[in-house]
């Protein structure tokens, strides 16, 4: 799925915004599953995907967003490197956040608009989400949307082809 999202991007005539949106990936749950998950999406692009796409490089967004705060579980200091490491290699980490919702763009190109409790009307774009949050509100969302599709291990959102 990340292939395909470079891919798409890189053989379409978009605008800049166009290209951030389908290169853009959200992670909701910033426990060891989601960091992780964040980490090694990082490294799939930057050292292998960057050598096929350079020219993307810079519309690539990753971001986590969890409430109230990431590794809940594990001691401050922990979560406060992770944020500071994440920092440093681009990795955007939004705590605070709620997802409210989730909606298919339809400018024509692809992805799923993310509505953020917190953006009031400003929607957040991005080509896949992936849910590992144990919030009960994946469910909800799945069922309210059918035109989302997921897997059975990791509740991964993307648009039906």
């Amino acid at each position: 799925r990340v292939l395909q999202c470079f891919e798409r991007t890189e053989l379409s005539v978009m605008v800049d915004e166009q290209r951030r949106k389908l290169l853009h990936f959200a992670v909701v749950g910033g426990g060891p599953t989601g960091i992780e998950l964040a980490a090694e999406l990082h490294d799939l692009i930057h050292d292998n995907l960057a050598r096929t796409y350079p020219g993307l490089m810079p519309f690539v967004g990753i971001t986590v967003y969890d409430a109230p705060k990431i590794l809940p579980m594990f001691d401050k200091k922990l979560s406060s490197y992770t944020i500071d490491t994440f920092r440093l290699q681009g990795i955007h980490v939004k705590t605070k956040h709620h997802l409210q919702s989730i909606r298919p763009d339809v400018d024509g190109k692809g992805g799923l608009k993310i509505k953020i409790q917190e953006y009031d009307d400003y929607e957040v774009g991005a080509s896949m989400l992936v849910w590992l949050s144990k919030n009960s509100k994946a469910a909800y969302l799945i069922e309210k949307h059918t035109f989302l599709n997921y897997t059975k291990r990791g509740k991964l959102f993307y648009l039906m082809p």
